[in-house]
Formats: structure tokens, sequence, C-alpha cells
């Protein structure tokens, strides 16, 4: 008797033992959760503190647990775990009758029945995943009694109710309940909390568009299990259920513009990814709403204009098409496997805001095409392409029988031919007194490609390098008024490298002429020619000290832009030219707090209020200005650079920019640019800046090419390409 005594001790101080040992294995598992930190997201905040975007890795918003519901908690607890506050951290009876179920039918490996607790679903979100093994549910059931040792019941349900995946990249309650209703958890309603607590079991199984059946029948299970459980009453219970299931429309879009993409790259730099992407920042810009909305309609529109005046492509790819067996009708195309076909392409096309169409049948105006979108609609055989693409809508269109192509509908049964631009560029608008840079787009749609031209290209700017050039000479010396020779230029390179011969684009020179007639008119020989005399090392540090370059370059062609820049430096470079002679930092981000709320990060402010230190002078009421305190750096005098002011005024008045003269009389605005172009009209630009709006005075940019650099044509001027983009911004920037 005593001897099987001691067999039993023995037997049960092993099995006590292999326990702890087990236990202890899994404890640094359970430490991550004991020391849980949720991964928050990043929101990005406009001027006026309106929310741009979020910035996370999954959609997740954290809640604490008294402020959730008690009805949505008593369907999560009625649906996953009733016994939640009464067990251990496992169900042991539930957790024997799945071992032994699963075992007998060999499901390890295949579809295992569960049995999992709350807390075993937190070991298995955060921790050891969704492998279907025996040894995974012993590490889970392990790791779940050691965190039920170490936080109580609401700590752990708050940590579930914030993790659990609810499908639509929706992580916790918070989350869903925006994703499905558009909701504060408090409005939810009976069935709503019901529908969000059938989730975890399989989201995507349960989606609502896709499987509402089946979506209303889980719902309608866990609002029963509610009423079983005492949560809900008998009328509660028959009211709910009948309820239909009506969710909004998920929207998984890429919310980011070029600008909050932008500030996501900054972000990135300054702070990393994990305090980026998890660590809850609040992320306060410099972005004007109004005046990116303008940025990008007119990049956008006017890109599809200029693309409309350089002609037709061709078709995007060709389908041949069986003669006999071509759908033509609405029912023919409802059954044909070419609107597939036409979805897949889309799915593989960079740009998707337009369908696609194929051609199915031509008639003398028209053509009947089939659309990604499953309608067979019209689209006429003319069109408003070529030189006169504005005032003219009669040339034929030559398309055939299978060729696909983008199209736009505009009425019931009509569509138009549209084409994605085959030229990019950039517009950005800027503070002239701080650098802020108020709005900027990189191209003709941010959702296809994230590539920013006026942030990340590096082009020649052409002409608009010139006022820096003259700049360099007002600093010798030199007024508007001192001669320079417009000649011939032969500068000899050096042994086996020639001559450096630049001409004006006129191909004309014009001999002894004022230096600003220089610049207003564009000459590049009377440019060379100054560079010549005040020295391309001047020219260089000059370039270098508005930010347009890292280091200085000596070589004479720089002196005509071949040196390469970015808009947003270039533009910056102007608005030092505006402001005075100041030193800015072009700068996206003004202020950042944690998710305490602490301010961790604020851009280096140069213009203070003396009364008030935390806040711009372009903040206050301009009608009791207060004193200011500037600590920016001087760069340049101040008298030189109102002379390169008043230079840059007469480039509209009298020089490449004078189409813009009818239109700013009209508006009264005082405006200084310089038009740019590049060697064989690869680029064309145009940066300027008002005068006489004030605190509202803007610095704008802008930029068009290839997204690769390469001839736009013959005469792709500054003047010509570049500027009807200013000129429709002019039109509607506020000028009060």
């Amino acid at each position: 008797m005593c001897f099987k005594f001691l067999i039993f001790i023995t037997l049960l101080s092993v099995g006590a033992l292999v326990i702890y040992l087990m236990l202890e294995a899994e404890r640094p598992q359970a430490q991550k959760i004991i020391d849980y930190q949720p991964h928050l997201v990043t929101r990005v905040y406009d001027k006026n503190a309106s929310q741009i975007t979020e910035i996370s890795w999954e959609k997740r918003l954290y809640t604490p647990l008294y402020k959730i519901p008690k009805r949505l908690i008593s369907a999560f607890l009625a649906a996953e775990d009733k016994h939640f506050y009464k067990h251990p951290g496992i169900d042991i009876l539930g957790l024997l009758r799945a071992v032994i179920d699963n075992t007998l039918r060999s499901a390890w490996r295949n579809r295992p029945s569960g049995a999992s607790t709350i807390t075993q679903q937190v070991v298995k979100n955060i921790i050891v995943g969704n492998a279907r093994s025996f040894k995974r549910k012993i590490s889970e059931a392990l790791t779940a009694i050691l965190i039920e040792n170490h936080l109580n019941k609401d700590e752990i349900l708050e940590i579930y109710l914030n993790e659990i995946y609810l499908g639509a990249k929706s992580y916790g309650v918070l989350a869903a309940a925006q994703t499905y209703f558009n909701k504060t958890l408090n409005e939810l309603t009976i069935e709503e909390c019901a529908y969000l607590a059938a989730l975890p079991k399989a989201p995507s199984s349960y989606d609502p568009m896709r499987h509402k059946a089946k979506a209303l029948d889980r719902r309608n299970w866990v609002i029963s299990r509610m009423y079983e459980d005492g949560y809900i009453t008998k009328q509660e219970l028959i009211a709910a259920k009948s309820t239909d299931l009506i969710t909004v429309k998920n929207n998984e879009e890429n919310l980011y513009d070029y600008f909050s993409e932008q500030v996501r790259r900054d972000l990135l730099e300054q702070f990393g990814e994990q305090g980026v992407y998890g660590e809850g920042l609040s992320v306060h810009t410099t972005q004007d709403p109004e005046l990116q909305a303008l940025t990008e309609s007119v990049l956008h529109d006017g890109l599809l204009k200029l693309d409309r005046k350089r002609g037709f492509r061709g078709p995007i790819t060709h389908l041949e098409l069986e003669e006999n067996n071509i759908p033509v009708t609405q029912e023919e195309w409802d059954k044909s496997d070419l609107r597939d076909t036409l979805i897949m392409l889309l799915e593989q096309s960079t740009y998707k805001k337009w369908p696609l169409a194929i051609i199915l049948k031509i008639l003398p105006t028209y053509n009947v095409v089939g659309l990604s979108n499953g309608r067979i609609m019209k689209l006429s055989s003319y069109g408003n392409w070529g030189e006169n693409a504005e005032t003219s809508n009669t040339e034929l269109i030559h398309l055939s029988i299978g060729d696909i192509v983008f199209v736009e509908p505009i009425e019931n049964d009509r569509v138009t031919l549209q084409q994605v631009p085959e030229l990019t560029g950039g517009i950005v608008i800027m503070h002239p007194d701080t650098g802020a840079v108020l709005a900027v787009a990189g191209g003709f749609d941010a959702k296809s490609t994230q590539f920013n031209a006026a942030t990340q290209a590096l082009r020649q700017p052409g002409s608009c390098f010139k006022p820096f050039v003259y700049m360099a000479g007002l600093e010798k010396g030199y007024k508007g008024d001192t001669i320079i020779d417009d000649k011939e230029v032969n500068i000899y390179l050096g042994p086996g490298l020639g001559y450096y011969k630049p001409q004006n684009i006129s191909k004309v020179s014009y001999g002894p002429t004022p230096m600003r007639i220089g610049l207003e008119k564009s000459r590049n020989q009377m440019t060379v020619h100054l560079a010549q005399m005040v020295g391309m090392q001047a020219v260089g540090e000059m370039a270098k000290r508005f930010g347009l370059y890292d280091k200085v370059y000596k070589d004479f062609s720089l002196s005509l832009g071949a040196g390469e820049t970015t808009l947003l430096k270039l533009t910056a470079g102007y608005a030092m030219i505006a402001n005075g002679g100041k030193k800015v930092t072009p700068h996206f981000i003004s202020t950042v707090k944690d998710k305490n709320n602490t301010q961790i990060y604020q851009h280096e402010q140069g213009l203070l209020p003396v009364y008030q230190a935390d806040q711009l002078i372009t903040e206050y009421d301009h009608s009791n200005k207060p004193s200011v305190f500037d600590n920016r750096t001087e760069i340049v005098t101040q008298s030189a650079s109102r002379e390169m002011i008043s230079f840059l005024r007469g480039a509209v008045l009298r020089g490449t920019a004078i189409r813009l003269v009818p239109l700013c009389e009209k508006r009264k605005i005082d405006f200084c640019a310089k038009t740019g172009t590049t060697n064989e009209c690869k680029d064309a630009w145009i940066i300027g800046f008002t005068q006489n709006l004030g605190s509202e005075n803007l610095v704008i940019g802008v930029f068009i090419g290839h997204p690769q650099p390469q001839s736009m044509g013959e005469y792709a001027t500054g003047s010509k390409i570049a500027l009807p983009f200013m000129h429709d911004l002019l039109k509607k920037i506020p000028t009060t």
C-alpha cells in the first residue's frame, strides 16, 4: 500500500514538474501579452486641424473597455465565450471534447474544432498564430493560464476587443464599427453589435456584400445566444432578428494624395517605421485644403487637355473577335466572357478610374462598346483631339472591332474616349515667408503612382535658373541698367572638349542691352556673358545658398539651368527672392504629438510675434499686427532681392510670361515670374509669386515633362506648355 502511494506521489510530482516546466517555457510568450502595446493609427491633419488621412499597417483604433457599450461586450461574450468571467483561461470540458473529437476525426491538420476561450484567442492573435496542430493548441492553453494569473478579466477583454480581426482590414471593434456602419460604438444597435460579434469566426465568410445570407444567419444566431444568456429581452430578440443587415460600402482605397504621401516619407525619415505605423502620432501639416484641391484639379485637368492636343495615340490593346460571335446587345454582353477579360485587364492597369471598353460594332456616327462595368454603350466616332481640341469636336477617331480603350460615361447610354496622359508634371504652392508647403501635386493620379514629380524628380530647370545668375551680378554691384553685350558665346572648354556656344532661342544677337532686359527676355547669350563677368564660382555659391544644389558647380552650362534640381527646391529658391532674401526651408509638417498628446516635434519658425512666440505672424489679424522677431538668415540683401523682384515683374509685363498680363490685370494680382525650357524641349517650367496679397502671398512652381526626360516636341516651351497651368491657378486662387 505504501509502495503504491509512493508511486502515486512520484507520478504526481513528476506531472507537476512537467506542467511547471511547460508553463515556464511559455512565460516569455505570455509576457508579450502582459506588456501588450497595440499598434496605433497615425493621424494626419491639415492646417485647419481637419483630418487628411491615416497611416497604419492596418485599420486599428484603440478604445478602453469602459468606453465599450455593455451590449457590444455581451454580444461577444454570448458568441465567443459565455463562461469568460468564470474559467481560469481555458474551458477544460470544452477543450477535452475538442481534443477527443479532433483526434477521432484526424482533423488536426484539416479543420479542427475549437473550444478556444477569449483568453486563448488573445494568445492566438498576438503570439501563436493560426497553425493547426496539437502542439499549438497546448501552447495556446498554457499561455492563456499564465496570462490569467497576471492580468484581470477586464484587462484581457480590453485587449481582445481591440486586437480581434473583424475583416475589411479592420482590427478591433471601434475600427469595425466605422468600417461596416460608419458609427461610433455608442450608436450601434443590438443587431449591429451581434453582427460584429459574428465576425471573429470567419470574417470573409460573413462579408455583408458577398455573403449576405450567411452573414444574416450568423448574426441572428448571435442574437439568439444573447437572449438565451439573458442579455436582451424577448421583444428585443424579435425586433433585432427582423431588422435587415445594412452596412456602408467598405472603402479600402489608398487614401494618400501626393501631399500626405510626402508627409509619410518625411515622418519615416524622422521617426522610423515603428514610430509612424505603430505609435499613434498626431501630425499637423501645412496643407491648405482649398489650395490642395485646386492644385490637384488644375494639374489633372491640364494634363488631360494638353494630352488631347497632342492627339489620340491608339488603343491600349486589341483582341481578335469571332465575327459571328460578337455580343452587341446588353443581353448578349451579360452572358459574354469578354467582360471578365476587361475586368482582368483593368485590374492589371495602373489607372483604374475609367472603365475599359471593347469595340463591338462600328456604325457611321458611333461605335457600340462593351464596358468592364457591365454596360453596353455608344462611343462617338468623332472626338476633340489634336491641335484644335478645345474648339473642335470633328476629328475622326480610327478604331477597329476588338480594340480596347479607356472611356468615361457622359450620358445615360454614351461614353467619351479617354487616354492616360503620356506627360506628367508637378505643382507646388508655398508660403514665401515661412517655406510652408500649402499644396503639392506630383502627377496625373496619386493612386496610379506615388512617385512625386514635384518633390522627387531631378530635372534641369532651364531658364528658371537664370534669376540666380543675375542675383550673383546684383550682389557684385551690377544694376538693372548695367549694359551687357548680347553677342555670340564662344568659350573654350579645354583640350578635346571643344567650345561652349549657346545661342538665344531666336538665333539673333541683340548687341549691348541693359541687364534687366536679359532676364525679362530670357537671353541665353547675355546670361552666359554675365556668368563670365561675375565668375561661375559666384554663380555656383549663389545656387547653393538658395538651396538649389548641395555643392558648388562651376560649369558654364549651369548658368542656363543644366544642373538638376527638384521643383520643390526651385520653388523654395523663388520664395527666398520673394520674401526679401531670407532663408526658409520648404516643409510639410508643422508639429507632431505622440499618443499622450505631448509635442515631440515642431518645425523651426523664422517669423515670431514678440508677445506670443508659438504662433506664426500670418495667424494674426493684420489690423492689430504685433511686432515681429525675425530670426531667419539673410542670404542676399533686401536691395538685391527688391531689384530681382522688379526684374521678374518685368518678365511678366514685357517678357516670356506676358500672356499672364490680362488675367493679372483683371484680378488685380501683382505677379512676378520666370519661364524655363530645357534643351530639346524636354521639360517646361514656370515659377512665380504674388506681391500684393499681404499674408496671403504665394509662391507657385509648375513643371511639365515626360516621366523620363525626352523631347516633348518642337516649340514645347515653358511659355507654351507650363504657363497655361499657371494661368488656371491664378484664375482661381483667393485674392482677399
